[in-house]
């Protein structure tokens, strides 16, 4: 036990306060962990990627913010870059430890990166129209998976065969 079992609130900087309800107290190891972005705070580790991820694609960093959810404990848990101008995967995602949905759709995303496997978490991926063309077996052990959406793109036929697996696997798949 944290000692914090009845905490229902906790203070994360000067005239701060962070509702944990119910939530286990050690989830918050000290306002240093936690940046205020959008009028919430965030963990500041996704903070970072999410500042790198708008760097490299000449983003300014409030460009998502309507972009992305965090969960109760301020890990980003969705990120939307749908039409974002994207040439490539952007890996900086794969450090989103909590990742549970992308979606990546209308960007010109060739190849689906083989760390993809990283994303344990992933429930979700939507990668709708994007000139992709490889989805590499790895994806097949996100055991969260439950949908897929590849529409719209020009698949080889080994990533068609990927995607018949995931079927096999009960994920919704749609291509």
């Amino acid at each position: 036990m944290s000692g914090f079992e009845n905490l229902r609130y906790f203070v994360v900087g000067w005239g701060d306060v962070k509702d944990v309800g119910k939530e286990d107290f050690s989830v918050f190891h000290s306002s240093k962990d936690y940046v205020k972005y959008a009028g919430d705070y965030i963990y500041r580790e996704d903070y970072f990627v999410l500042n790198k991820l708008s760097y490299r694609f000449g983003k300014n960093i409030n460009d998502f913010e309507k972009r992305i959810n965090l969960n109760s404990k301020g890990r980003l848990y969705r990120i939307d870059m749908d039409d974002f101008g994207l040439n490539f995967f952007p890996m900086d995602v794969l450090n989103f430890n909590y990742l549970e949905d992308i979606n990546l759709s209308f960007n010109n995303i060739r190849a689906i990166p083989k760390q993809i496997e990283k994303l344990e978490n992933l429930v979700s991926i939507f990668v709708e129209s994007s000139n992709l063309v490889e989805i590499p077996d790895e994806i097949l052990k996100l055991e969260k998976l439950e949908y897929a959406l590849f529409e719209g793109n020009i698949l080889n036929k080994k990533s068609r065969r990927v995607l018949e697996k995931l079927v096999d696997f009960d994920v919704d798949v749609f291509y």
